[in-house]
């Protein structure tokens, strides 16, 4: 499973790669802030069955990113591809325990980075900064992911097992692996604001640690031009 992953990963990879032109004459750098919600499922790796949740409350984040140009290849149509850099931290500390979310002393946290080529469809002028009108724009990507995930989780739902401590796993871990994210985004000029979910995930020991992120954010972006050729 592992493998067909990594190679359908790769697959779709090159696949919009080969639509991007060889030539790209700009990255956007993205500086905001917004405000992020957070959940990690962990299930086991034979059955796929949840086996327990943590969560937090809604945190103000700050947020930055790399976005390379837009590129359009039919020329007649909305639809693009680009790619998109960015990251984050996250810190996880209630955990499903019953019907409620509990402090149990579970408690996780890391960061995760995204590298992912993106395809979407845009309502407004393409790559107009200097219009007076929105621009919107909702989108897919798929790619890589570097997630670092330490700390402690009971993996139980019961009460009665978490206060035992009977299923505590420890763990200090980092991996590249797959994630997916949708996105739907607004633009005025150089203004922005974007809500997103995206899911890295890291497989550790007996168990998937899947990342659920839904994030709220705006800002401002700075353009970086410049001639690459990339062949």
């Amino acid at each position: 499973m592992k493998r067909l992953l990594a190679f359908s990963t790769l697959v779709l990879c090159l696949g919009i790669a080969t639509l991007y032109p060889s030539t790209s004459k700009a990255i956007d750098f993205e500086l905001g802030a917004g405000i992020s919600a957070t959940v990690v499922r962990i299930s086991s790796k034979e059955s796929q069955e949840n086996k327990a949740v943590i969560s937090n409350k809604t945190t103000f984040v700050p947020y930055f990113a790399l976005i390379g140009d837009e590129y359009y290849p039919l020329e007649n149509y909305d639809l693009g591809v680009s790619w998109q850099f960015w990251g984050s931290n996250y810190e996880v500390y209630q955990q499903e325990i019953g019907e409620d979310f509990k402090d149990v002393d579970s408690a996780l946290s890391g960061v995760y980075f995204y590298a992912l080529p993106i395809l979407y469809y845009r309502w407004g002028d393409k790559k107009d900064e200097t219009a007076k009108n929105w621009r919107i724009s909702l989108g897919l990507g798929y790619g890589a992911s570097y997630v670092t995930m330490k700390g402690d989780v009971h993996i139980t739902k019961s009460e009665d097992e978490a206060d035992a401590g009977s299923k505590l796993e420890t763990l200090d871990a980092k991996q590249l692996y797959y994630s997916a994210g949708i996105f739907a985004r607004g633009e005025y000029g150089k203004y922005f604001f974007q809500i997103s979910t995206y899911t890295p995930q890291l497989a550790h020991g007996d168990y998937i640690y899947r990342i659920s992120n839904v994030s709220w954010v705006a800002g401002y972006k700075f353009n970086i031009d410049f001639d690459l050729n990339l062949f």
